[in-house]
């Protein structure tokens, strides 16, 4: 008799393939928000931060990529999302974990859950998290980012923490190639503390997944006369270069 099993990633790969895409398409609004002024402020991806919520996040960008290729939803037993997320699906406190995942996602109102047998049926709201129905972010005229299936696919979801996961995010929200981001300004404009932002950066270094560099700029009330400014960009599966101008 046959002792196979499906592992984590083999069940990753299957919710991944049924999806039919090969990008998880996240509104721009669920890293930030722009306030009457058109100033950037946090979006629900802080309140995963704030909380420590790696679980939950994880859930949720799968759920929402398993999702996305259909009607906005998807059934599956706990113990496949268990599974899914690393966690024995042979223990009550893994299956509790994912339903207390779900209800922590609920109350965030980034989805819904319902009953399908024996199932519980994850339907997608908005990312932005006011409760709205879920449609594609360019059915309604608003800018997403992409997050590749390399995220799963290659296991960088198990090789990052929620930092670091944060920083990417942040860094497939803002422009292609190089992005210019103010550190002290990240809490303001992400929610997201400093110190989150200096570890979730580390730790992309760390893996070849993020660049930095430094440029001397003129600054005339400066002690010195200059300050440094510095530019990230997104690197290994993530790079996305930046866009060409003019004729081409």
């Amino acid at each position: 008799m046959s002792s196979k099993r499906a592992t984590a990633q083999s069940t990753v790969e299957v919710l991944l393939d049924n999806s039919l895409r090969d990008h998880l398409p996240l509104a721009k609004t669920f890293v930030q928000h722009r306030d009457k002024d058109d100033r950037g402020v946090p979006g629900p991806l802080a309140r995963f931060v704030s909380s420590h919520h790696e679980r939950a996040l994880q859930q949720y960008m799968l759920a929402h990529a398993a999702a996305s290729g259909g009607e906005w939803d998807v059934a599956h037993d706990s113990r496949v999302w268990a599974r899914a997320l690393g966690l024995s699906e042979k223990h009550a406190s893994s299956q509790n974990a994912i339903s207390r995942n779900w209800r922590w996602l609920e109350n965030a109102r980034l989805l819904e859950r319902s009953r399908s047998g024996r199932k519980s049926r994850i339907t997608l709201l908005y990312d932005d998290g006011s409760g709205d129905p879920y449609e594609h972010p360019a059915d309604r005229g608003e800018k997403y980012l992409q997050v590749p299936y390399a995220f799963w696919r290659e296991e960088w979801n198990r090789a990052l923490d929620l930092a670091a996961i944060a920083v990417l995010l942040i860094g497939l929200h803002e422009k292609p190639g190089w992005f210019e981001l103010v550190a002290d300004r990240v809490p303001e404009w992400y929610g997201i503390s400093v110190s989150s932002f200096s570890k979730g950066f580390q730790t992309l270094r760390g893996h070849d997944l993020i660049k930095r560099k430094r440029d001397q700029v003129a600054a005339e009330l400066a002690p010195k006369g200059y300050t440094f400014k510095y530019s990230y960009r997104l690197a290994g599966p993530f790079e996305r270069p930046a866009r060409k101008t003019g004729n081409s």
